[in-house]
């Protein structure tokens, strides 16, 4: 039998709750559970042989069939009564199961795998530990229509009721890669429910999201897997981010150790680079919206940048609107001056101050109302009240960040070299290795992600022809326009195989993008779709077959991502002639646009960022 340790059986104080139960069973000894093992937010409960390094030490394995350290358990807290229970397989040898499904093995660390109330963890052959939660995760129910679509791709993703948060239009979703089993987020955006006189452009920007996801590819962005769409639905698929957010990451730490700081803002940092490097601005930089891509545990940190539903483009879009998170605002932001990427420098600076010296959020959202000098001499007020002095380079990078004007601001290359972040060298050498290994795990993708498939009406083909919410009432049943629904000049260049069928039209990729929207008042031509099947599809079923998919024709050349490019359509006359690529290529040059030349897209170094010399 296993035995538990001390730790584990402590009283319940104010600071560390218990999140759930382990049901211990050991199907040697009978069917019945032989104990429970309490599962506290703030701690990690290990199990393996091992008495000393595990909170449940399997003591009577002969055989050997669990590793030393097998498995651990660990909670995320978002808020009180909301925490995430995960499992990750610590390189054992046999690996760790979860309800018959293999979730990790060794030799490499495995991300952690979100589990549910009733999930039964194995530890095969004899083994298993069945979770139960206090509070059960929240659930979403799908509108008929949801529904009706999720069926549509089932074959491929199978997108649960779980909810992992929730907005006024739009609810995230556990899902799972049907094929390779593996977690993922699907952020389900209800276009029915925008409303305004702005609906087209509120419909633009929920698909410039993932536009712009999609072709950010980068260790510290967060990783696009998909994109489904429908008259009435944006489904946005992405990675998993197993380790929470930066702001559950300051829950679980009261005081945060200034070098662990340090190598989460140079990840920001790096991924900022990468962001403005591609002429995108992201203009909600908060802790909600950086995350942790494996668990809570520093060392086996990959942070995330996410969430780029307020994100522009400057040289594509005018940034004039208010935007963003009241506390993390910089000042141009919110009295209207000229937006420019240095606001997200100011975000980030305001993000540093909250990992040194937590201010209040009251306090926060009156710094930009302070003049500079008050500015500087309260950040160091800030240092001397808080429980742990923090250095001088520290409160310096901060002020470096924050200045009232924007051009005194430093940018991404500048910041990454500043003394704070890049010495003394033996840090900068930790840095750049922590780098490495991150890159070396990281799976970069060979080609573009694909852009949006495009569903058929469910409603229109016949596949639901009432509509209702959970709740009972109908929802509206008015054509919704949906697509890219920016003068985006992008092209995708992923390799279609000879299933796919293309065709191309000779027009501005985003024109033809835009053929396909529907507009409120006025039917599509369906004679002008391209119906073709999604390359991740080997069959379709045949309820597929009755609402068959279109993905949107895009010209066949490099991507040129973000920047517009004067006068591109002269130069892509079909048919696509021998040799016509490098010609639009050498034309795109004369025009100073930024693109990608290297056939399969792949980053040689996305940390490579100036350094300051030492």
């Amino acid at each position: 039998m296993g035995t538990i340790s001390g730790n584990a059986l402590r009283e319940e104080d104010s600071h560390d709750a218990i999140a759930g139960y382990l049901q211990v069973y050991d199907s040697r000894i009978g069917s019945e559970p032989q104990g429970s093992i309490p599962i506290w937010e703030q701690q990690f409960l290990k199990i393996g042989r091992d008495a000393k390094s595990n909170t449940f030490s399997i003591d009577s394995d002969p055989e050997f069939t669990v590793s030393r350290n097998h498995c651990e358990i660990y909670v995320v807290v978002y808020e009180t009564s909301i925490n995430h229970v995960y499992v990750r397989d610590r390189k054992s040898i046999n690996g760790t199961y979860v309800n018959g499904t293999l979730i990790g093995v060794g030799p490499n660390v495995t991300p952690g795998y979100l589990l549910d109330d009733g999930d039964e963890i194995e530890l095969r052959p004899y083994w298993k530990f069945k979770l139960f939660q206090n509070d059960r995760p929240r659930r979403h129910e799908f509108t008929r229509v949801q529904s009706e679509e999720c069926k549509f791709f089932a074959d491929r993703y199978l997108v649960t009721d779980r909810c992992l948060g929730e907005g006024a239009e739009a609810c995230v979703h556990l899902a799972t890669d049907t094929k390779t089993q593996k977690q993922l987020v699907c952020k389900v955006v209800n276009l029915q429910k925008l409303r305004g006189r702005d609906v087209t452009k509120q419909v633009q920007r929920r698909f410039q999201e993932a536009d712009i996801l999609r072709q950010l590819h980068h260790p510290n962005i967060l990783s696009y897997v998909d994109c489904i769409s429908s008259p009435h639905t944006l489904y946005t698929f992405t990675e998993l981010a197993s380790g929470g957010d930066l702001m559950s990451f300051i829950y679980r730490h009261n005081l945060i150790d200034e070098f662990d700081v340090r190598i989460i803002m140079w990840q920001v940092t790096s991924g900022l680079h990468f962001l403005h490097s591609r002429g995108v601005v992201h203009r909600d930089l908060k802790p909600e919206n950086i995350l942790l891509a494996f668990s809570p545990k520093l060392l086996h940190y990959r942070v995330m940048l996410s969430d780029f539903g307020t994100s522009s483009v400057p040289r594509r879009n005018r940034m004039t609107s208010n935007v963003g998170t009241a506390s993390y605002q910089a000042p141009e932001l919110v009295f209207g001056s000229m937006q420019t990427p240095a606001v997200d420098i100011w975000s980030m600076g305001i993000v540093t101050l909250i990992l040194l010296v937590p201010p209040t959020d009251g306090q926060l959202s009156e710094l930009i109302r302070l003049d500079q000098e008050v500015l500087d001499e309260y950040i160091g007020e800030l240092n001397e009240k808080a429980a742990s002095r923090r250095s001088s380079k520290s409160l310096n990078f901060v002020r470096r960040c924050l200045r009232i004007n924007p051009e005194e601001r430093p940018t991404t290359s500048l910041a990454s070299s500043h003394p704070w972040l890049s010495s003394p060298e033996k840090h900068l050498k930790f840095f750049k290795q922590l780098d490495e290994k991150m890159l070396a795990e990281w799976q970069n993708p060979e080609q573009f992600r694909p852009m949006p498939l495009a569903l058929e009406d469910s409603i229109s083909t016949g596949e639901s022809s009432h509509d209702s919410s959970p709740a009972g009432g109908s929802e509206e049943r008015r054509p919704v326009r949906h697509g890219s629904g920016t003068k985006s000049h992008h092209f995708d260049d992923t390799r279609r195989g000879e299933n796919h069928c293309y065709k191309d039209t000779g027009t501005d990729p985003a024109e033809n993008y835009m053929d396909h929207m529907q507009v409120p008042g006025h039917k599509v031509d369906e004679a002008k779709t391209n119906i073709l099947i999604h390359p991740t599809h080997d069959k379709i079923s045949t309820l597929q077959l009755r609402a068959k998919r279109r993905r949107i024709t895009v010209a066949k050349h490099g991507d040129a991502l973000f920047l517009p490019l004067t006068g591109l359509q002269k130069h892509l006359q079909p048919p696509l002639r021998k040799g016509q690529r490098e010609q639009v290529l050498e034309a795109l040059k004369k025009t100073n646009s930024k693109f990608l030349t290297n056939p399969d897209h792949s980053i040689s170094d996305p940390y490579a960022l100036p350094y300051a010399t030492l």
